[in-house]
């Protein structure tokens, strides 16, 4: 007679695999690395946050709902409601651009619109920079980085590249995908997919890169990292990433220098979006705990 056991394979019964993965020891960071401390946290009521900029001491979100600025004390000084909502944002001394899903909006100081773009079929805007007159969009829906000018046309865009020698564009998994400006006026896209930093040349060439793809707190892992980027007023970049949620600060040629947040820090799996101030703090959106969470340098 052979007797079969079925109970060992219900919950609570099996026997653990001991070569199961598990990214729970991967949350642990040595202490020596974090040299950043959160200092301040600034509770957001009864929206669902996207994005966030930072320009002259004032704290620009957007949200599912519309606009949202907030002064460094974090007294709400400006609301405006979208019916499309909002899904990036990036503000300078003067005007606000919003990313509304397909199409982009440009505002006054007061929230007036001062123009719209045209929309722009199967977009999904998920980053807005800056450079002179050009605005740079990320656009995770068609996979390019869209140009235009501050008047919200569209001027151009590209396709990116994930290797100097080997042209597959860029690889965007879901719907994360940064492009930033650094100190340098330096143009930089996250290709999130190959977990890579590429800076690119105006006309869509790819100049340099690094790529890091690793669970280890030095790499970036799942399907799609790091998420959002920021720079330095010193020239060194801030990364934040989903899934097992950190925020780290490299060289700019990939050295990883230190931890901002710990996995242990964040409660869900959304990646915070950041902004650097001018002091070189950084301004982490938490999505999960519906927040601005601001860590300054130890």
């Amino acid at each position: 007679m052979v007797t079969l056991d079925f109970s060992s394979s219900k919950p609570g019964k099996r026997k653990s695999n001991p070569h199961e993965f598990s990214v729970e020891e991967y949350k642990e960071v040595n202490p020596e690395l974090v040299k950043y401390r959160e200092t301040k946290q600034i509770k957001i009521q009864q929206v669902n946050p996207t994005g966030i900029s930072y320009s002259e001491k004032n704290i620009y979100m957007v949200s599912a709902e519309g606009l949202h600025v907030f002064g460094v004390n974090g007294k709400e000084i400006l609301k405006k409601n979208f019916t499309d909502g909002a899904t990036c944002v990036y503000a300078n001394e003067k005007h606000i651009f919003i990313g509304s899903e397909n199409y982009l909006l440009k505002l006054d100081s007061t929230g007036q619109i001062i123009c719209k773009s045209d929309i722009n079929p199967n977009s999904w805007f998920t980053s807005i920079a800056q450079r002179n007159h050009d605005l740079y969009v990320a656009d995770a829906g068609n996979k390019l980085i869209l140009k235009y000018n501050t008047d919200c046309k569209k001027t151009g865009e590209f396709a990116g590249q994930s290797r100097s020698t080997v042209i597959h564009g860029f690889i965007i998994p879901s719907a994360v995908f940064d492009v930033a400006i650094n100190p340098d006026q330096e143009l930089w896209v996250v290709n999130p997919g190959i977990h890579a930093l590429q800076h690119y040349r105006d006309d869509g060439s790819l100049i340099d890169f690094w790529e890091k793809t690793s669970i280890e707190i030095e790499g970036f892992s799942g399907c799609c990292n790091p998420a959002h980027i920021a720079f330095l007023p010193n020239g060194n970049l801030i990364t934040s990433e989903k899934g097992m949620v950190r925020i780290k600060e490299y060289s700019p040629k990939g050295d990883l220098l230190s931890v901002v947040a710990e996995p242990m820090k964040f409660e869900g799996e959304k990646a915070p979006d950041i902004a650097v101030d001018e002091q070189g703090n950084i301004l982490a959106l938490d999505m999960d705990k519906k927040m601005i969470r601001i860590f300054q340098p130890k």
